[in-house]
Formats: C-alpha cells, sequence, structure tokens
C-alpha cells in the first residue's frame, strides 16, 4: 500500500463483523491521536477497548510486522501499550456501535437491532 499511496501517513483496521461501527471512527480517531501526539488510537466502548478498530501510524508498520510475523506476538494491545496511544472512548448509545455478528443469532439480534433503531 505504501508504494502505490507514498503520502498515506496513517491506516484505519475495522471488524468485517460489525456493521454498527461509528461513521465517524476514523475522524475522531485522527483527531485525539494528533492531540495526544499518539502514533496509535484506539476505539473504547462501554469501558473495553476496541483493539480491531485502531488508527495506525503507519511509521509503525515495519514494527508491527516484525512483532506479528518474526516474534510471534498475538497480544496486540500489549504491543500497543508499548508505544505512544490514546483510547478513544465512544458515547453510549441504545445501538452498540461495536456489536460483532459470529454466529446466526448474532445476526438475527443484529437484525432485530437494526429494525428498533430504525423505529426510533
Amino acid at each position: 500500500a505504501k508504494a502505490h499511496a507514498p503520502d498515506v501517513r496513517w491506516v484505519a483496521s475495522f471488524a468485517t463483523d460489525a456493521p454498527f461501527f461509528p461513521t465517524n471512527l476514523v475522524e475522531r480517531l485522527l483527531i485525539a491521536a494528533q492531540a495526544e501526539n499518539a502514533r496509535i488510537a484506539v476505539a473504547k466502548y462501554g469501558g473495553y477497548t476496541q483493539p480491531v478498530f485502531t488508527l495506525w501510524h503507519v511509521g509503525l508498520a515495519e514494527e508491527l510486522r516484525t512483532a506479528l510475523v518474526e516474534q510471534g506476538m498475538r497480544k496486540v494491545m500489549a504491543w500497543v501499550h508499548q508505544h505512544p496511544h490514546v483510547l478513544v472512548e465512544f458515547p453510549a448509545q441504545d445501538l452498540d456501535p461495536f456489536f460483532n455478528i459470529n454466529t446466526s443469532d448474532d445476526l438475527a439480534k443484529a437484525e432485530t437491532l437494526l429494525k428498533k433503531s430504525k423505529n426510533k
């Protein structure tokens, strides 16, 4: 990606099974990272970090790759805590923005939640 977009300074990661994440997620993470001079901004909701929803400074790419591939690191948040980072709390709302769908029951629940939120 760096070869195709050399001016890009940040990359965001998302869970593909969480359809309700905030539309202003990247904007809020970027503002917080810049305000705190952090190189990583992690979403937080309801007291829990959401490490898949993270904004990463591309300057960390090689170091992170080394930790994941060569050192076999599996706890990304342990690595995050070794670097300047900020946790960005997202406000409580009726529809959990980080609800993830892993099973058919989760999908049914998500459909119900979505219908309820549209009826408000």
